[in-house]
């Protein structure tokens, strides 16, 4: 679980909430929280910004919790957020919409089940059986 961090200030109060103003915008965030000692849980990381490498996302997931930490550099920005509040944060600070950011999460995340193409309809000709 570790130190909660928003918007680079370390925080000591676990919430479950938090207001904060990121470029002059008013947004909450949820938090959550996952044990370092949890056995089913997994870390994974991925860049959360299209298009930009200098930032780093680290989710932690356990059960149906997601805990999310923002790097940039060295330097942790958020951490103990949840998925949605990591959109949040990245709608507010670079204007990426929140489908953009799921659409990252998505792809990064080993715990998700990739959806199968189907097609509507097919046509199958042949003698068959009947």
């Amino acid at each position: 679980m570790g130190k909660t961090f928003i918007n680079g200030q370390s925080v000591d109060v676990q919430a479950k909430a938090v207001a904060t103003k990121i470029k002059d915008k008013e947004v909450t965030l949820q938090m959550c929280y996952v044990d370092d000692n949890d056995k089913d849980a997994t870390t994974f990381e991925f860049a959360p910004i299209k298009g930009n490498k200098e930032y780093k996302a680290i989710a932690v997931k356990a059960g149906n919790r997601v805990s999310v930490s923002l790097v940039k550099g060295k330097q942790v920005v958020f951490s103990n957020i949840s998925a949605q509040g990591l959109f949040t944060v990245l709608e507010a600070a670079f204007n990426q919409s929140k489908s953009t950011s799921n659409s990252l999460y998505v792809a990064a995340n080993p715990l998700r089940k990739k959806a199968s193409k189907s097609v509507a309809s097919i046509v199958v000709e042949g003698a068959g059986v009947l």
